[in-house]
This record gives C-alpha cells, sequence and structure tokens, in this order.
C-alpha cells in the first residue's frame, strides 16, 4: 500500500506536474501571450482532472498553431511574390571586398549574365566598371555616409556600354562593420545620350546664334530673356536680367522720327508676346548699357507658338545700322559738300548719260549759256550746247569714253556763239555709263591773249620806235655845247621814259592829260596853274604830248617865266569849239621880258613836228611882254570816249612824283654843302645793269666818294651793307633780275641807319612794298644825272646830321 502511494507520489511529480506546465503553455499558445516559465512547474502537483483540461487545451493549441501555420504560409507566399517581383528590377548584393552575392532577374536582363554565372564573381572586374572618380573615393563616402549615388558606365555581356543611375546602401553588422552593399541600378544610357544630344544641340545653336550677323533676344511667354547672342550683346551692351515684359522698361530705346522713349509694351517683343504682333525692320535708337552710346537697329519680332496655337515665347532680329545711318550721313554732308562745289564753281560742270542726254548741271552752266534753270537743260542733247560735240560715225559720244582738253565753240541760247574749254570723263553707275563734262567759258581768256599779243605787239613797235626816236633827238640835237647837247638829250629821254610809265600803268589804253601834265611838270609843283575838264588821251598821243609839255618847260626854265623865282604858268584846255578835238593854252607870267627869235631853234621846229605832223593839230606861239604865249590844237582821233578817273595802280605815281619833288627841294638845299674834307664818304652801289653802275660809279667819284660794290646780286648787297666798316649812304636799284628785290638789303641798312637813295624802273609805288617813305629820295629811271648827284648829297648830308650830337 505504502508502496503503491509512493509510487502514485512519484507518478504525480514526474507526469501529471509537467502535464499541468504543458497545458499552461498550450493556453499560452492559444492566447498568444507570451511564455514564462514558473519555477514550481516541475514540482506542482497535477490532479488527474487536468488531463481532460490538457486535452482541451491541446486541441486548442492546436487550432492555433494551425491558424498560426496557415498565415505564415500566406505571408511566405506574398513574401515569395514580392521577392519575385523585386527580382524583375536591377539590383544586385555584394560583399563589402566585392564578390557578389544576389543577382537580380533584372540585372540578367541589363546585363545578359544570369545569376548564377555571376554570383561569387567580382562586380566591378565583370561590368568592367569606368567611375567618376577614383574608386576609393567612392569607396571612403560610401563608408562615411552610408550611401552614394551617381552614374557608372558599364559594359554588357555583349560589349554594349551601358550608363547606370547607382544608388549604394551599406549594410553593416552587429559591431558596426561593413558586410555588404546593396546597388540599385537604372539603366539611363538613352537619357544620357539624349542629355548629352541636347547639349550638343544647344552649343550648336549658341555658336549659330552668335555666329549670326544680327542680335538674337529669345524669350518664354512671360517674357524672360531665355537666350541671346554675341551680335544682341555688342549692340546693347551687357543687359540686365530680364524676367518678364514689364521689365523692358528698362531698356532704353527712341523712336528717331519722333525722340519719344519706348515703353515696356510698345518694345517689338511685349507686343509679339501680349499681341501676337509681328514686326519687321522697324527703326530704333538705343542707348547701350553701360556706356550710353547711341545705336540704330532695325528690329524685328515675332510670337513662338506651339501645336495647338497657344503662345508660348517670342523671338527677336536686331540689325545693327548705326555704321549704315553714319555712312548715310557721311555721304549726305559729302553730297552737299560735293553740291555747294558743283553749284558755286565758276566752271560749268555737265553730266550726260549714254546717249549724251544731260542729266544735271550745275547754275554755272545755266547761266553761261543763257538759261533759266536746270530744268530748261535737262534732256538736252549735249550738241545743242556744244554743235561740235556729235554723234561720231562709229557712234561714240563723250559720255561714252574719256576726252583730253580741248577748245571748241559753244552756242548759247539766244543762238551767240562763244569760245569754250572741254575737259570729258566717263563712270559708271548703276550699270549705266554717264560722263563729267567741265566747261570753261574763256572768252575773257581768248580776249586776254589778244590784247597780250596786241600789247607785246604795241610794246615791240614802241620800244623799236621809241630807240627810233631817241636816236633822231641824238642826231637832232645841236652839239655846239656839249654839255647843253647831253642835257637837252637826257631831258627829251626823261620826258619819253616818263610818259611811257604812265601808258604802262594803264595798261596802254591811254592816258588821262592831267595826270601826264603833272608828271611831266612835276618838278614845277607850286609854280603852276592848271584847269580843264577830265580829257584822256588815245595811247599814240601820249607820247607827243609828254614832249611838248616837256619841250615848253625846259624854254620856260631856261628863258621864260620859270627862270624867275616869281614867274610861274597857267596851262588850261577844253574840247568846247574845236570840233570834240582838244585846244590846250600855255600862258606864262611873270617871267622876263620875251622877244620872238631872230632863227627857229631845234626845240621850235620839234614843237611845231610834234604837234602839227604827228598829233595832226594846229600850233601858234606868241611873244608878250608877259611872257610867252602857246596855243595849240589837236585832232578828235586822238581823244578817246571816256575819261576814266585813275586807277589804284596810276595814283602811287603822284605819290612817287611828290616824294621825288620833295627831294629834289632838300637836293638844291644841299647842293652847295661839299664833302668834308679829307674824309671821302663810302657809299654802297646796288645795280645790277652794268653800264648804269659805270655811270653811278663816276658821278659818285666827282662827288669825292668811295664806291662800295657795286653788287650785282641781293647776296652781296646783303654781304656789304652788313660789313663791318660804316657806311654813309647807299643807292640801290630796286629790281635786281631773276625775281629778286633789293629790300632785304634795304631793311638791313634801315637798322644802321644808313640813308638810301632808290632807283627804279617801276612807275607805281606798290612795287616798293613802303620803303619810299623812309628813302632820301626815290630816282625814276632813266633819271638826269644832276638828279643822281644831288639825291648823293641829300643823304650824305642827312648821314651827318644824324651823327652831331
Amino acid at each position: 500500500m505504502v508502496l503503491g502511494l509512493s509510487a502514485a507520489h512519484v507518478l504525480a511529480r514526474r507526469v501529471v506536474r509537467p502535464i499541468g506546465a504543458l497545458v499552461r503553455r498550450a493556453q499560452a499558445v492559444a492566447s498568444g501571450t507570451p511564455l514564462t516559465r514558473d519555477a514550481n512547474d516541475a514540482d506542482a502537483p497535477v490532479a488527474i482532472t487536468e488531463i481532460a483540461d490538457l486535452r482541451a487545451w491541446m486541441a486548442t493549441a492546436e487550432e492555433a498553431l494551425l491558424r498560426r501555420s496557415e498565415a505564415l504560409a500566406e505571408q511566405n507566399r506574398t513574401l515569395g511574390e514580392l521577392a519575385g517581383t523585386l527580382d524583375l528590377g536591377m539590383a544586385m548584393v555584394r560583399d563589402w571586398d566585392g564578390p557578389i552575392r544576389f543577382w537580380s532577374r533584372g540585372c540578367e536582363l541589363l546585363y545578359g549574365w544570369s545569376a548564377a554565372e555571376v554570383v561569387g564573381r567580382d562586380a566591378h572586374d565583370l561590368l568592367r566598371t569606368v567611375f567618376p572618380v577614383p574608386f576609393p573615393e567612392i569607396k571612403a563616402a560610401l563608408e562615411h555616409d552610408g550611401e552614394w549615388t551617381g552614374d557608372l558606365r558599364h559594359c554588357a555581356r555583349d560589349g554594349r556600354e551601358v550608363v547606370v543611375a547607382v544608388r549604394k546602401a551599406l549594410r553593416r553588422d552587429q559591431a558596426g562593420r561593413p558586410v555588404a552593399v546593396l546597388e540599385s541600378v537604372a539603366d539611363v544610357t538613352a537619357a544620357r545620350e539624349a542629355e548629352a544630344a541636347l547639349r550638343d544641340s544647344e552649343a550648336t545653336l549658341r555658336a549659330v546664334l552668335d555666329a549670326l550677323p544680327v542680335g538674337v533676344i529669345i524669350a518664354n511667354v512671360s517674357g524672360r530673356i531665355l537666350k541671346d547672342n554675341a551680335a544682341h550683346r555688342e549692340l546693347w551692351g551687357v543687359p540686365p536680367d530680364t524676367t518678364s515684359w514689364e521689365a523692358y522698361g528698362e531698356w532704353v530705346g527712341y523712336r528717331p522720327e519722333t525722340g519719344e522713349r519706348i515703353q515696356a509694351h510698345e518694345w517689338a517683343m511685349a507686343r509679339a508676346l501680349l499681341k501676337g504682333e509681328t514686326t519687321h525692320g522697324e527703326l530704333v535708337e538705343c542707348a547701350r548699357f553701360g556706356t550710353g552710346e547711341r545705336r540704330f537697329f532695325l528690329n524685328s519680332a515675332a510670337p513662338v507658338r506651339d501645336a495647338r496655337g497657344r503662345i508660348v515665347g517670342g523671338v527677336v532680329a536686331e540689325v545693327d545700322v548705326t555704321p549704315h545711318r553714319k555712312a548715310e550721313a557721311a555721304l549726305a554732308e559729302s553730297e552737299a559738300r560735293l553740291r555747294s562745289v558743283v553749284n558755286t564753281a565758276a566752271d560749268g560742270i555737265l553730266v550726260a548719260d549714254a546717249a549724251g542726254r544731260i542729266v544735271s548741271a550745275n547754275a554755272s552752266v545755266v547761266q553761261m549759256f543763257g538759261y533759266d534753270a536746270e530744268e530748261d537743260l535737262l534732256g538736252r542733247d549735249l550738241g545743242t550746247l556744244m554743235p561740235q560735240v556729235k554723234a561720231t560715225t562709229s557712234g561714240e559720244r563723250p559720255s561714252s569714253t574719256d576726252l583730253p582738253r580741248r577748245e571748241l565753240t559753244a552756242a548759247r541760247r539766244d543762238g551767240s556763239e562763244f569760245p569754250v574749254e572741254l575737259s570729258v570723263s566717263s563712270f559708271a553707275s548703276g550699270g549705266q555709263r554717264f560722263s563729267t563734262s567741265v566747261v570753261r567759258d574763256v572768252t575773257e581768256r581768248k580776249r586776254a591773249e589778244e590784247l597780250r599779243n596786241l600789247l607785246a605787239r604795241e610794246v615791240d613797235h614802241r620800244a623799236k620806235n621809241a630807240l627810233a626816236v631817241a636816236l633822231s633827238l641824238l642826231r637832232l640835237t645841236p652839239r655846239d655845247d656839249a654839255a647843253r647837247f647831253a642835257a637837252s638829250v637826257e631831258g627829251r629821254v626823261t620826258a619819253m621814259a616818263r610818259a611811257h610809265s604812265l601808258l604802262a600803268t594803264q595798261k596802254w589804253e591811254g592816258a588821262d592829260l592831267r595826270a601826264l601834265v603833272e608828271a611831266e611838270l612835276a618838278a614845277h609843283v607850286g609854280r603852276l596853274s592848271l584847269s580843264g575838264p577830265a580829257v584822256r588821251l588815245s595811247p599814240e598821243a601820249v607820247q607827243p604830248m609828254a614832249m611838248v609839255l616837256h619841250e615848253l618847260a625846259t624854254n620856260a626854265t631856261k628863258y621864260g617865266a620859270l627862270s624867275l623865282p616869281a614867274g610861274h604858268v597857267v596851262l588850261s584846255w577844253d574840247t568846247v569849239g574845236t570840233g570834240n578835238g582838244l585846244r590846250l593854252v600855255w600862258q606864262e607870267r611873270g617871267g622876263p621880258p620875251v622877244q620872238a627869235p631872230t632863227r627857229r631853234g631845234f626845240g621850235s621846229r620839234l614843237l611845231t613836228s610834234l604837234v602839227v605832223q604827228q598829233l595832226g593839230g594846229d600850233f601858234e606861239l606868241i611873244w608878250t611882254d608877259t611872257g610867252l604865249h602857246c596855243e595849240m590844237q589837236i585832232e578828235p582821233r586822238f581823244l578817246m570816249s571816256t575819261a576814266p578817273s585813275l586807277t589804284k595802280e596810276s595814283s602811287p605815281r603822284a605819290s612817287i612824283e611828290e616824294r621825288r619833288v620833295t627831294c629834289t627841294q632838300q637836293i638844291e638845299q644841299t647842293n652847295h654843302q661839299p664833302a668834308q674834307k679829307g674824309v671821302r664818304p663810302r657809299v654802297l652801289v646796288v645795280e645790277d645793269e652794268a653800264l648804269l653802275s659805270l655811270e653811278i660809279e663816276s658821278a659818285l667819284d666827282e662827288l669825292g666818294c668811295d664806291v662800295v660794290g657795286p653788287a650785282r646780286t641781293l647776296a652781296d648787297a646783303v654781304r656789304l651793307a652788313a660789313g663791318e666798316r660804316p657806311l654813309s649812304a647807299a643807292v640801290l636799284d630796286v629790281n635786281l633780275g631773276g625775281g629778286d628785290y633789293s629790300f632785304p638789303a634795304v631793311d638791313l641798312l634801315q637798322t644802321r641807319n644808313v640813308p638810301y637813295v632808290l632807283a627804279t624802273g617801276y612807275g607805281s609805288a606798290r612795287w616798293l612794298e613802303g620803303r619810299e617813305h623812309d628813302a632820301v629820295a626815290v630816282l625814276i629811271k632813266p633819271y638826269p644825272r644832276e638828279a643822281l648827284a644831288g639825291a648823293v648829297r641829300a643823304a650824305l648830308h642827312r648821314a651827318a646830321q644824324s651823327q652831331v650830337p
């Protein structure tokens, strides 16, 4: 019995109690609560009834386990489907040191290797990876950040290059050590190629835009400028960041026609975006950014539309026309200058087409040919103006070829002809040939040439005639007294020279009678009374009348009124009652009583010959107690129809004569003042004519002077005038030949206070350039020897006075 109880007790401890524990575990499993171990479970007593409970709970646990198993199976099935789906993606798992552990179906499709072929192989060796940066850098970033993203280049099994976008994720163990890398990849080969093609396209577009000679702007629908080109930046400078069409107000532009500034909405781009307006060649004046430089451009704009016609942007083209505008302005200015020159040119300028029809004519042509306006000439044939300009047998006209300068006859509108000089040159314009004809009216030149030839013949005739007259005077003048002979001949030749000078100043077109009288009787100013109207003598009458006046004055000086201090002469003339001829009356008063000579001398015979034979008039000498009374008449043919006033060139003659008279009075005061004994004055002589210089040397030697020179060139004259030894006086010829004048030597003498005498063959003071004012005397060639001697004495007297303290 005891043994039975002991056995039951052991059974209870060994069997029933664990069953109780199992029941509790089954209940926990069935209820889903966590399992915990009870320390007393091993020793807890279990009743027999617990076996029934155990069976119930076991059934419940079995049912719960069945349901759990089914849920796990469904979860495994879902996970399997998900894993299969994920396997279709492109992913791989490799160890940290490189061998592949997982290779997805997507990778098999992308690269061409199966998972069985690649697992265990090094990924980078297999795919021949090209890294964008060195692989150690990627590995370091992955280890540091736990991930890395970027593009890699791989090589597929068939040799294709594959560009993939990779995301590498690092898995670490519980110690934090890298153990595996998950790499998810995406094939971006086509995308990268498209991006490269897009970049190439963008670069090409940029190159094309920058190569364009016109400025280009591309904007989106809001007006934001997306692209521009080099030509645009060259035109505008560096523009601001323009984000909308409203910001176009920052762009400074003007309408050249009105000068008004263009507002934001008025720009061609804004109108294209807002209204869909297309603009072509709108002229704009802009102010360049940064410098404000004004530029001109033609602005064209158009909207950009999508497939449905909606405006999505706009484009502008700008053609810089600033150089053209400047060229046009310069051309217009040049044409204006040319037109001004052409219109003011003294020569006529004609432009004709290939057919010889006039297409342009300047004002000189219009005036030259007697027309009212240029329009009257347009379309006319050149032959209308210049009959000699006709089409040749070959059909050539001056408009198709160049012609050298030549003379021909032209016809005015009224039919009158006149000589012209014509030069023609041709040019092409607009595919047509034109000619430019320069026409010069040479009427005055021809007249001047004729006058010059006439003067040359006249001078030749008169020079020979003067030499013949001088020779006759030498032959006819009595030689009984040498001194009287020399004085007579010298006086008569001098009278002829004065008449010659007067004719020269009047261009051999005659001379005014009063001017002739004043020139011949200049030595007697103050003792003459002149009266009469303005009368102009013909050139043929000037020299004979000069000699008549000289003979009367010489006779009055020797025997008549001018031989006494109180005597004077009244000379009058008129043209009344003489058949329009000239009547002159010479009346001497206050002189000694005179009687008719018992014989006719050479002077009387010369007067009669000059008046009666050469001037075709009458001559009468009346001897009275008061003096000689002479009346003469000259034929009308020796008088000119008009008697113009003296020209500016002839009036200086009087100033020279007045200067000569003043000097003569001074000379008379010094004629009896001999040079200081024992001192021979040094007188510079400047004369290029050998005979004249010899005569001057002889006269100076008689006056007791030493001659310095004579100098025959300007260089010699300046050298001697600047010499170290002082000079007492100087006698200088004005014209030294070869175009040289002695004025530099005169100026040098003035600085040294040396008195000087000028000798000239010119009858006008215009050639003396003011030097006559400081001269002691101005001697007009031919001059009497006494005049030279008196002038030198006056110069020496002035020199002596300047040395008196």
